[in-house]
C-alpha cells in the first residue's frame, strides 16, 4: 500500500523543530511558539475557506463552493460533481465524527483546535492513512493536467486556488523536498500529513502561506 511506504519517512519528518515565529493575521503580529503552529494552521484554513466571513466554515463553503472552484479550474462539470460527492462524504464521515456532531452544519477554528489530540491520533492511525492518501492524491490528480505524476508550479497554483489560497514560488519550493522542480505524489501526501499532524513548519504552508 502506498501509505505504508511513507510512514517511516513521515515519522522522521515530524521530529524536526523550529524556533518561535511570527504570525501576521488581520494586521496583528502575534508570537507563536512551536506548540501553537498546529492551531495557527487551522485558523488559517478556516479563514481562507470562510467565504462569507462569519468566522465559521459551513457545509456550503466546504462542499459546494470548493467543488465549484474545482469545476472552474478543470473546466469539467463531471469533475465538479465528483468532487462535490467526495467532499460530502468527507463531511459526513470525518468532520461529523471527529467533532462529535451528527447534525453538523458549520464549525469554527476553535472547534477544531480543542479537538487537537483526537484529530492527530486519528490522522496517524495506520488504517486511516489510506484516507489521508486519498485526500491528497484526489486533488493531485485533479490538477495534474498532463497526467505525468508530477505537479509543476502552474499545477500546484491551481491546487491552491481550489482552497482559495495564493501561490508563491517560496511555497512551491518548500513543498518540493528534493528540489526537482516539481511535486511528486509522495511529496503531496507527506506534505498533507505534515500539515495535519505537525507542530513544526514542515508542510505548514501546504494550503498557502500560514506563517
Amino acid at each position: 500500500m502506498f501509505c505504508s511506504l511513507l510512514i517511516t519517512v513521515f515519522a522522521g519528518m515530524l521530529t524536526g523543530g523550529v524556533a518561535s515565529t511570527l504570525v501576521i493575521r488581520d494586521k496583528k503580529v502575534q508570537e507563536e511558539t512551536p506548540s501553537d503552529i498546529w492551531a495557527a494552521k487551522w485558523r488559517y484554513v478556516i479563514d481562507i475557506l470562510d467565504i462569507n466571513g462569519d468566522g465559521k466554515l459551513d457545509k456550503n463553503e466546504y462542499i459546494n463552493m470548493m467543488a465549484a472552484r474545482v469545476g472552474a479550474i478543470t473546466k469539467s462539470a463531471e469533475k465538479e460533481e465528483i468532487m462535490r460527492a467526495y467532499l460530502q462524504a468527507v463531511w459526513d464521515k470525518w468532520w461529523k465524527e471527529v467533532l462529535n456532531n451528527e447534525n453538523l452544519v458549520s464549525f469554527t477554528a476553535n472547534d477544531v483546535i480543542k479537538n487537537k489530540a483526537e484529530m492527530i491520533s486519528k490522522f496517524v492511525e495506520v488504517h486511516h492513512l489510506d484516507i489521508e492518501d486519498k485526500w491528497a492524491l484526489t486533488f493531485f490528480e485533479l490538477v495534474d493536467e498532463n497526467e505525468d505524476d508530477a505537479l509543476v508550479a502552474k499545477e500546484y497554483a491551481n491546487f491552491l486556488k481550489i482552497f482559495h489560497a495564493k501561490f508563491s514560488a517560496e511555497i512551491f519550493s518548500e513543498m518540493d523536498f528534493d528540489k526537482s522542480g516539481d511535486i511528486s505524489r509522495a511529496e503531496m501526501v507527506i506534505n498533507h500529513l505534515l500539515f495535519n499532524t505537525g507542530d513544526t513548519m514542515k508542510g505548514a504552508n501546504f494550503y498557502g502561506k500560514v506563517i
